[in-house]
């Protein structure tokens, strides 16, 4: 066959699929618009970027924090910011996964990493994990940098304008053995670091789209 003709055939298919394409593409936004609006996701919940501050009790960033969130997909959020906390500024930085229950909300599963410095009371030898609370003075240690890994769990609930977010979790310093002791009546032996020191965490945040 002429090499003409062939590419004669090549630019037929070429614009075939182009019509196609654009057909199909006229057709989805058609069927979006047909969608009534009760029945729409808010805006704030597509946004692909949003500002989000957020307040609570041993939190990665601390008791205010402020922070960026991107939505690459319907599925997962990207975050990272900063805050303050008891002892000074606090960061982080994570991903949460989403499983979308409805057009306004989802449940998030997430993880991260945070730091900053951090005074924690010296566990209970008795009781592992369990903060050793049973004297007037308890054991402490000081970390000028204490590293956490983070898991935790939240329920979004998207506006007009703004998501709604009250979120639970659990930190746990990585580097537990950076702490000094900070209390004169105890000594490393009579009141040994344990290397679980965990952090459970509660608050809300709120979202304001950006993009």
């Amino acid at each position: 066959m002429p090499a003409h003709l062939l590419q004669c055939r090549l630019r037929l298919r070429v614009a075939v699929l182009v019509v196609l394409a654009s057909a199909l593409s006229s057709l989805s936004a058609r069927a979006e618009d047909e969608v009534p609006m009760s029945k729409r996701s808010p805006a704030s919940e597509r946004a692909g970027l949003a500002l989000e501050g957020s307040t609570g009790i041993g939190t990665p960033l601390g008791w205010l924090g402020a922070g960026a969130v991107v939505r690459p997909v319907r599925w997962l959020d990207l975050h990272g910011g900063g805050g303050l906390g008891t002892e000074g500024i606090q960061i982080e930085a994570g991903a949460r996964g989403r499983i979308v229950l409805d057009r306004r909300t989802a449940l998030g599963l997430g993880a991260g990493w945070s730091s900053g410095r951090f005074v924690a009371i010296a566990q209970d030898p008795s009781f592992l994990i369990w903060p050793n609370m049973n004297r007037r003075e308890p054991p402490m240690r000081y970390f000028g940098r204490a590293h956490f890994v983070n898991l935790e769990v939240s329920m979004e609930r998207a506006f007009q304008g703004y998501r709604a977010r009250p979120f639970l979790g659990l930190g746990a310093v990585v580097n537990p053995h950076d702490g000094v002791l900070v209390n004169a009546r105890c000594t490393p032996e009579s009141c040994p670091m344990s290397r679980f020191v965990l952090v459970p965490y509660i608050g809300v945040a709120v979202a304001i789209p950006l993009l």
